[in-house]
């Protein structure tokens, strides 16, 4: 039987994911953006970018739209979800230029969303 508190743990983490969801889409968003039209395509892998935004966007809109972390136990959709990120991330990085990416940053995006997800504290260190 479930008491109120788990209920009440199991919304909150529902809202985390949630937020994580739609900053997810976010971020796929700008990086369409200034892939398109204002990065330097000198060192890009236009077959593998294309198909990476490809790919964020379809996982990006999945997670939105049908909500695993409801379906799902939410350790299994978290971890799930977080290395989906990390992999997309680094096909990214590697097709937009490597470790002179601009797209770098997003490592520490993947960073905080994983101190967001879990404890905050302990992913810091």
């Amino acid at each position: 039987m479930h008491s109120k508190l788990d209920e009440a743990v199991a919304e909150k983490i529902y809202a985390a994911e949630k937020d994580v969801a739609t900053v997810r889409i976010a971020i796929i968003a700008l990086n369409s953006f200034v892939y398109v039209f204002l990065l330097s395509w000198e060192h890009v892998i236009p077959w593998m970018a294309d198909g990476v935004l490809s790919l964020a966007w379809a996982y990006g809109l999945i997670v939105y739209f049908l909500k695993p972390y409801q379906r799902f136990p939410i350790l299994l959709s978290s971890y799930f979800t977080s290395l989906t990120d990390a992999l997309l991330i680094t096909m990214w990085l590697h097709a937009t230029g490597g470790f002179d990416s601009p797209f770098y940053v997003l490592w520490y995006v993947s960073i905080a969303a994983v101190a967001y997800r879990w404890n905050g504290r302990d992913t810091m260190i």
